[in-house]
C-alpha cells in the first residue's frame, strides 16, 4: 500500500474500510494564472472556495492538507468541527518571496 511505502503508516482492515478520498473539482482555483494582481490574496481565497466544495461533497472526522493550503483550516473547523492534520513543507510566504518583491518594488520605484 502506498501510505505504507511512502509515509511508513500501517493501517488495519478496519482503518482502510474509512479511509475516503474525495476528488476535487475547483482546484484550478489555486493556479496562480487567475490572479495576475495580488496573486497571494486570490490564491489563499481560493484555496477557502475549493475546501468548501470539497465539504460540500463530503464532511471528514480528520481533514488532512497535503497542498499547503493553510488559509482553508479556519473554514474546515468552522463548517465541520472536524480536526486538521496537515503536511506543509514550505511557509505560504517565504523569505526569497520576500526578497524578490522587495527588489521588484526598488525597481520600479
Amino acid at each position: 500500500m502506498f501510505s505504507q511505502r511512502k509515509f511508513e503508516i500501517e493501517f488495519t482492515d478496519e482503518q482502510r474500510q474509512r479511509i475516503i478520498i474525495v476528488n476535487i473539482a475547483l482546484t484550478s482555483l489555486l493556479e496562480a494564472r487567475w490572479y495576475p494582481i495580488a496573486t497571494m490574496v486570490g490564491q489563499s481565497l481560493g484555496s477557502m472556495l475549493v475546501v468548501a466544495d470539497s465539504l460540500w461533497r463530503f464532511v471528514p472526522d480528520v481533514y488532512y492538507d497535503t497542498i499547503g493550503a493553510p488559509f482553508a483550516f479556519p473554514v474546515v473547523s468552522l463548517l465541520t468541527g472536524a480536526r486538521v492534520i496537515a503536511y506543509v513543507h514550505y511557509p505560504v510566504i517565504s523569505s526569497v518571496r520576500c526578497l524578490s518583491l522587495f527588489i521588484c518594488v526598488i525597481m520600479t520605484s
